[in-house]
């Protein structure tokens, strides 16, 4: 219930709920005996210790967004699942012990999807898909859409995800990872360094805040939001060394209103180092404006993106302060031309990436599974084979393929760094 923004809000109450559950884990099993045979302890009241657990690091790598965290919350939801530790709770005849284990099979697909482990999570959908069955059949309780919403969306993510199919030599299909290994960590920053320096700049720029916004009609609606907004969430660096660079903050936010949205953004600019750039990712539905309705003030006639469902937001109610730091953003909608016309009143650097009011009339259709132009962001390889109706490739061909990319964008790089535009 702590709000994502603003470390001192959260990170004590954060410590003390580990501390507090750590504690409890390590109680119960120096005293399973006493606790099973005197006290009747279930394995399901365990299992919810460790669910517990899983989701504080859970929650900790959303706030954090450090690997190890996600690494952490998986390796306590898959000791539930290997130990069993919900297999009766059928039996108990508690249908707010069913919720807790199916929430607890979604809150473990999340993390398996976030890492990648896709033949697991294909196991995990066919439990959760018996548990909603049971749930529901048991029970007829009045949330069983919802449920089924959140089955139907997970789906739809992993077909959305299958763009291009990367085989191997036994033509078996290939799991990629698109996180920042340590090899492109340290080629980023030796880029950074490198092009801050060609042009005369006393130091460089690093992402440390980052605004994931969304609201649009391919998001779907129902009480699923924690999907949702979840899966969006592009990986940080998957670096464990000690010297690995710290990943920046990322918030997530669904359709929030425009002072909540101001409210991060503005907790996103206190906590940024004197070299950092904050990142706002704003994913929504298009409105071109109306004049004759919003009025004369720039920025309401040009437009902008419908950040709820009854508010827009334009270019002219971002907040002063973020007109004054270093920023960069990314708008994903069909009339996002609006933001081509930001003033820089401040004269410090600003980048913003649009998506195009038109696109290719094959992807059309596919619009439901996802934007373009954020595929492009994920991964421009996939995107590229999507747009030729590629929908396979050797293994040695993608590598190849995405050699050219990565030479392509360090060359963009370091032309963007020398720029004094």
């Amino acid at each position: 219930d702590l709000p994502q923004y603003g470390h001192k809000q959260w990170q004590s109450h954060f410590g003390r709920a580990f501390d507090v559950y750590t504690k409890l884990w390590k109680f119960q099993q120096q005293h399973r005996q006493l606790l099973d045979g005197g006290y009747g302890l279930k394995r399901w009241q365990i299992g919810e210790i460790a669910s517990k657990i899983g989701q504080l690091y859970y929650h900790y790598y959303l706030r954090t967004s450090e690997t190890n965290y996600l690494n952490e919350s998986f390796a306590f939801y898959s000791a539930i699942r290997l130990r069993a530790y919900y297999s009766k709770a059928n039996k108990e005849e508690r249908p707010d012990l069913m919720v807790k284990k199916l929430r607890y099979y979604a809150r473990f697909v999340i993390v398996c999807l976030l890492l990648k482990k896709l033949p697991l999570v294909r196991e995990l959908i066919r439990e959760l898909a018996r548990q909603i069955e049971d749930y529901t059949g048991i029970y007829q309780p009045a949330d069983a859409a919802e449920w089924a919403q959140v089955l139907q969306e997970i789906r739809a993510f992993i077909a959305a995800d299958s763009v291009v199919s990367v085989l191997d030599q036994d033509s078996m299909p290939v799991v990629l990872s698109n996180r920042l290994s340590p090899s492109a960590a340290a080629a980023t920053s030796a880029l950074s360094t490198t092009t801050a320096a060609a042009a005369s700049s006393s130091s460089g720029l690093r992402l440390a805040e980052v605004v994931l916004h969304s609201n649009g009609s391919e998001y779907g609606r129902g009480g699923s939001a924690v999907v949702r907004q979840q899966l969006q969430l592009v990986g940080g660096s998957s670096a464990s060394a000690s010297s690995r660079r710290e990943n920046p903050h990322k918030y997530l936010l669904y359709k929030p209103s425009l002072a909540q949205l101001n409210a991060f953004l503005s907790s996103g600019f206190k906590e940024l180092p004197a070299d950092g750039v904050l990142m706002l990712y704003l994913s929504a539905d298009g409105d071109r404006g109306a004049p004759s309705k919003l009025g004369d003030d720039f920025g309401f006639a040009e437009g902008g993106v419908l950040t709820n469902s009854m508010r827009d937001s334009d270019q002219s109610q971002l907040p002063p302060r973020q007109k004054r730091s270093q920023n960069s953003a990314r708008y994903k909608n069909p009339h996002c031309s609006a933001f081509g016309n930001f003033p820089n009143l401040f004269g410090q650097p600003f980048v913003c990436l649009m998506s195009p009011e038109l696109v290719p009339s094959n992807v059309v259709d596919q619009r439901h599974k996802g934007s373009l132009f954020t595929l492009f962001l994920h991964s421009p390889l996939a995107a590229f084979c999507l747009i030729c109706n590629v929908q396979s490739l050797p293994l040695a061909l993608w590598d190849r393929a995405q050699a050219i990319v990565d030479r392509f964008l360090a060359e963009a790089g370091r032309l963007m760094m020398r720029s004094r535009q």
